[in-house]
C-alpha cells in the first residue's frame, strides 16, 4: 500500500480551488491573472510557506509566475 500525502488543511478555502487551467495556461496574459487572484486569497500566507523557496517551472504557484 502506498501513502499519499495529504493535502493541507488550508487547500480547500484557497481563492484558486477549482481553477487549475487558468493556474497552469501556457500563456503569460492568464498567468497574470491567476497571480492576481493568489492577491486576495485567504491563505496565501500557509500556501507562500509551504511553497518558500521554489520558484515554479510551471504554472503560478503563491503568486509567484513560473521561470521564464
Amino acid at each position: 500500500m502506498i501513502d499519499l500525502p495529504v493535502p493541507a488543511a488550508w487547500r480547500h478555502r484557497a481563492a484558486c480551488s477549482g481553477l487549475q487551467d487558468l493556474f497552469f495556461a501556457p500563456d503569460e496574459a492568464r498567468q497574470r491573472v491567476a497571480a492576481a487572484i493568489c492577491q486576495t486569497c485567504p491563505v496565501l500566507q500557509p500556501c507562500a510557506e509551504e511553497l518558500s523557496g521554489q520558484r515554479p517551472s510551471w504554472g503560478v504557484q503563491a503568486g509567484v509566475l513560473p521561470r521564464g
